[in-house]
C-alpha cells in the first residue's frame, strides 16, 4: 500500500512539473510576442534597427515553440532521447534550414525596399512653385517627389523628396544579397544533406558486401583413419564459396584445420589429417569468422 501511494505521489509530482513547465513556456512565448509587437510599433527606430531585433525575437519564439512541441511529445511518450530536444531525427536540421530561408527572405525584401525607396525623405516648407521646379531641375535624380499646398498660405507648398542611394550603397547591397544567398544555400544543403551521405555509404557498403557462404553437402560422409596415410580428402559443395580460405572440422573441444584448401563459387576441396584420436562424428565448418562462415553438423564420420 505504501509502495502504491509513493508511486502515485511520484506521478502527481511529475505531472505538476510538466504543468509548471508548460505554463512557464506559454508565459515566455507571450512575453516574446509582446516584445515583437513593441519593436514593430516603435516609430523612433528605423528599419535597419527594427529588422535585427525582429529576427532575434522571431527566432526566440521559434525556439520556445519547439520547447512546447517537445513537452507535448514528452507527455505522449514520443520523445527520442538520442536526438536534440527529444524530437524525431532530422527535425532540428529542418528547423535550422527553414529559419535560414526565412531570414534570407526578410533581408532580401528589406534590401530591395531600401534600394527602391532611397534614403530618408526630406521636407522643405513654404516654397513657391517656381522654387520647387527650379530645385527639381537642378537635381534631376530626386525620387518620391511630392508637393502639397499649405492651408491658409496661397502659393506656398510643403515640398517632400528623397535622395537616391549612392552607387556604392547599391553595389554593397547587391553584393550582400548574393553573399547571403550563397551562405543560405551552403548551410541549408549541409544540414539537409548531412543524413544523405551516411545513408548512401551504407547502401553502397550493402551492395559491395560479399554474400554469405552456404554449404549443401560434404563428400565423403565417412572415412577410415588409416586410409591414404591418415589424410581425408574432402569435397564440399554449396554457394558463394569462392572467398573461403579456411576449412576445419570440429568435435566438441577438438578442432582440426584442413590443408591445401582450394575453392570456387560452388565447390571446396581440402585435405584433413586424422589419427587414432579422431574417431567420431565431426562438424564441418568453412570461413574465417562466425559472421561469414557456414557449417554442416555431423557431416563427417571418422572410423
Amino acid at each position: 500500500m505504501k509502495t502504491a501511494k509513493t508511486k502515485k505521489t511520484q506521478e502527481e509530482e511529475e505531472y505538476n512539473k510538466r504543468g509548471a513547465g508548460g505554463i512557464g513556456v506559454i508565459i515566455l512565448t507571450a512575453i516574446l510576442y509582446v516584445i515583437s509587437r513593441f519593436i514593430i510599433e516603435i516609430k523612433d527606430f528605423n528599419d535597419a534597427i527594427k529588422l535585427p531585433l525582429l529576427i532575434i525575437a522571431g527566432l526566440s519564439i521559434l525556439i520556445v515553440l519547439l520547447a512546447i512541441l517537445t513537452m507535448s511529445f514528452w507527455s505522449l511518450g514520443l520523445t527520442n532521447k538520442d536526438q536534440a530536444l527529444g524530437l524525431p531525427e532530422g527535425s532540428i536540421r529542418a528547423v535550422i534550414a527553414l529559419a535560414l530561408v526565412v531570414i534570407f527572405s526578410i533581408l532580401a525584401v528589406f534590401l530591395y525596399s531600401s534600394l527602391s525607396n532611397g534614403g530618408e525623405p526630406h521636407t522643405i516648407t513654404g516654397w513657391s512653385s517656381e522654387n520647387i521646379n527650379k530645385y527639381i531641375a537642378d537635381h534631376p535624380a530626386l525620387i518620391n517627389i511630392d508637393k502639397k499646398e499649405i492651408v491658409g498660405s496661397p502659393e506656398k507648398y510643403n515640398f517632400t523628396y528623397t535622395q537616391p542611394n549612392s552607387t556604392e550603397s547599391n553595389d554593397f547591397a547587391k553584393q550582400l544579397l548574393v553573399l547571403l544567398g550563397t551562405l543560405m544555400t551552403s548551410v541549408t544543403s549541409f544540414y539537409l544533406g548531412s543524413r544523405t551521405s551516411p545513408t548512401a555509404v551504407s547502401a553502397q557498403a550493402l551492395d559491395n558486401a560479399q554474400p554469405l557462404p552456404l554449404l549443401r553437402s560434404v563428400t565423403p560422409k565417412e572415412a577410415k583413419k588409416e586410409d591414404n596415410g591418415g589424410v581425408v580428402k574432402l569435397t564440399m559443395t554449396g554457394e558463394n564459396l569462392s572467398s573461403i580460405k579456411k576449412v576445419r572440422i570440429v568435435n566438441g573441444d577438438k578442432e582440426i584445420i584442413a590443408d591445401h584448401v582450394l575453392s570456387n563459387d560452388s565447390e571446396i576441396t581440402c585435405d584433413v589429417k586424422v589419427d587414432e584420436e579422431s574417431v567420431g562424428e565431426w562438424d564441418v565448418s568453412v570461413g574465417e569468422s562466425s559472421e561469414s562462415s557456414a557449417s554442416l553438423p555431423k557431416a563427417l564420420k571418422i572410423v
